[in-house]
C-alpha cells in the first residue's frame, strides 16, 4: 500500500481503515466512506480537503455514474486522469482504484466557501484549468451541459459559493437542436439569477469551430442577441452586470487556425485556453472601468454589431436597386434602394472597408478610408447615386471629386448648400451625379474594424 505524506496533525490508519487527516479521510478504493465519515457534496469542499491530505491537482468536475460519487482521488487508475475529481452524480459507482475522499458529518457545512470567481457551463469550462490560473475560484463546469442544465444547478452553486463574479459558457450545445432565440431565453434566466445574487456575469462567446460550420449562423445570431442584452443591462450602471468576451470575432482575427482546437475540431486546445486566460484576467480586472464588451483583449467601445474579416460578399449595385449575395457576416441597420434616404450602420461595395454610418446605392459606393467607382474618388461617410438621396458626409460619381456633407442628383434634391455635376469640385455641403447609372459586380472582403490590439 502506498503511504500518503500527511501534515503533522494527521494520523495514518492502515488496512481497510481510512487514511485520515483531521476531519477528512481518503477511503479505500470503492464508492463508500468508512464508518463515521460521509461523502463530500461540493466541489469547494472537495478542494478544501486536498491540502489536509497533501493532495494536488484538482482535475475537475463531472456528472457521471461511472465513477465514485462526490470527491475521489485517482493515482495511476485506468481511464482516470491523476488527481482529485468532484463527481456530482449520486451515488456514482466504484471504478478500479479510484478512492473516495470523505469528511466527518458537518465538516463541510462549517467551511467558509465564499470565493471570488465561479466558472460554470459546458465542456469549455469543464476542461479549463481555471482553478489553477485564477486564485480563490471554483470550476463547476460539466461537459455536454446546455443553458437549461446550467439553470438547474446555478441556484445551489450561487448559494454555496457566494461568488463575486461568475464566468459562464453555455448555449452552443443548445444550438444543435434549438433556435438562437430559444437558447437566448434560457441564457437570460441564468444571467438574471447571477445578477440577483449580487455577482457580475462574464460570458465567453461562441467559437467558429471547424466541426460545427453548419450552425455558425446560429452562433452569430445568438452572440448578437447577447451583445445587445449586455448593452441594455449596462445602461445607467457604473459597473456592467453582464460583460461579454467576444470569442468568435477574436478567433477570426487570429485566423481561426486548427491549433486553437483539439483534434476533434470542436473542443479548445491549450493554446486557445492561453488566450482565454489572458482575456478573462483582463475582463475580471477591468482596468478601464465599466467595459461591457472585450474583443481581442481590448475594450470594444464602438456601438452596434461586429463585422468579421473572413467573409466575402458579391454586391451587385444598380441604379435605384441594391442587392447583395454571399455569406456576409456584417450586421447592422443598413442598405439603400430606390429613392430611399438612408443613414444607418453599414453597407459596402467595391474594396471598401465599412463600419459605422455609411450606405450604398446606385453605382457609387463610399465609406471608410476610400472607395472608387468609375473615375470617382471619394472619402467620407455616405454615398448616393441614381435617384437615391443619402444623409452622410460625401458622395461622388462621374468625374466629380467631392467632399463635405451632402445631397444630390436626378430630380431629387436634399438639404445642403451646394450641388455639383460634371467636372465641378465643391466643398461644404456637396454631392453629385449625372442621371446615368451603371451596374457593377464587385467582390467585397468585409474587414473587422473593431478595436483589435496585440494579444
Amino acid at each position: 500500500m502506498k503511504l500518503l505524506l500527511l501534515p503533522p496533525t494527521a494520523c495514518l490508519l492502515l488496512g481497510s481503515v481510512a487514511v485520515a487527516a483531521q476531519d477528512v479521510a481518503m477511503a479505500p478504493a470503492g464508492n463508500t466512506c468508512p464508518s463515521g465519515f460521509v461523502k463530500l457534496t461540493t466541489a469547494a469542499g472537495c478542494q478544501a480537503s486536498m491540502s489536509l491530505l497533501s493532495l494536488s491537482n484538482f482535475a475537475g468536475t463531472e456528472d457521471t455514474n461511472d465513477w465514485p460519487g462526490g470527491c475521489y482521488h485517482c493515482d495511476n487508475v485506468g481511464g482516470c486522469t491523476d488527481g482529485v475529481w468532484f463527481n456530482a452524480a449520486n451515488p456514482g459507482a466504484a471504478n478500479g482504484g479510484a478512492m473516495p475522499v470523505c469528511a466527518l458529518p458537518g465538516w463541510e457545512d462549517n467551511l467558509d466557501l465564499s470565493i471570488d470567481t465561479m466558472f460554470i457551463g459546458d465542456s469549455d469550462i469543464a476542461f479549463w484549468d481555471s482553478d489553477i490560473i485564477f486564485s480563490n475560484s471554483v470550476n463547476v463546469g460539466v461537459g455536454g451541459y446546455t443553458c437549461d442544465d446550467v439553470n438547474d444547478i446555478i441556484d445551489d452553486n450561487l448559494q454555496t459559493y457566494n461568488p463575486k463574479s461568475v464566468v459562464i459558457v453555455c448555449g452552443e450545445n443548445n444550438l444543435f437542436t434549438e433556435s438562437a432565440s430559444a437558447t437566448f431565453s434560457n441564457f437570460e434566466v441564468v444571467i438574471g439569477k447571477i445578477i440577483a445574487s449580487g455577482a457580475q456575469a462574464i460570458y465567453l462567446g461562441t467559437k467558429p469551430e471547424p466541426d460545427t460550420k453548419s450552425i455558425h449562423s446560429k452562433y452569430e445570431t445568438y452572440d448578437a442577441l447577447i451583445r445587445d442584452y449586455a448593452d441594455s443591462l449596462a445602461i445607467g450602471k457604473s459597473s456592467p452586470p453582464l460583460v461579454m468576451i467576444d470569442v468568435y470575432p477574436a478567433f477570426v482575427n487570429l485566423g481561426n487556425p486548427m491549433s486553437l482546437y483539439d483534434e476533434d475540431g470542436l473542443h479548445l486546445s491549450s493554446q486557445a485556453y492561453e488566450y482565454w486566460n489572458t482575456w478573462t484576467t483582463t475582463a475580471l480586472r477591468d482596468p478601464l472601468g465599466g467595459c461591457v464588451r472585450w474583443l481581442s483583449n481590448a475594450c470594444d467601445l464602438s456601438e452596434g454589431p461586429i463585422t468579421t474579416n473572413t467573409t466575402t460578399t458579391v454586391v451587385s449595385t444598380t441604379a435605384g436597386t441594391s442587392t447583395t449575395s454571399g455569406s456576409t457576416t456584417t450586421s447592422g441597420t443598413s442598405t439603400t434602394s430606390g429613392s430611399t434616404t438612408t443613414a444607418g450602420t453599414s453597407t459596402t461595395s467595391g474594396s471598401t472597408t465599412t463600419y459605422g454610418t455609411s450606405t450604398t446605392s446606385g453605382s457609387t459606393t463610399t465609406y471608410g478610408t476610400s472607395t472608387t467607382s468609375g473615375s470617382t474618388t471619394t472619402a467620407g461617410t455616405s454615398t448616393t447615386s441614381g435617384s437615391t438621396t443619402t444623409a452622410g458626409t460625401s458622395t461622388t460619381s462621374g468625374s466629380t471629386t467631392t467632399s463635405g456633407t451632402s445631397t444630390t442628383s436626378g430630380s431629387t434634391t436634399t438639404a445642403g448648400t451646394s450641388t455639383t455635376s460634371g467636372s465641378t469640385t465643391t466643398s461644404g455641403t456637396s454631392t453629385s451625379s449625372s442621371s446615368a447609372t451603371a451596374t457593377q459586380e464587385v467582390l467585397m472582403a468585409l474587414a473587422g474594424d473593431k478595436l483589435v490590439m496585440d494579444q
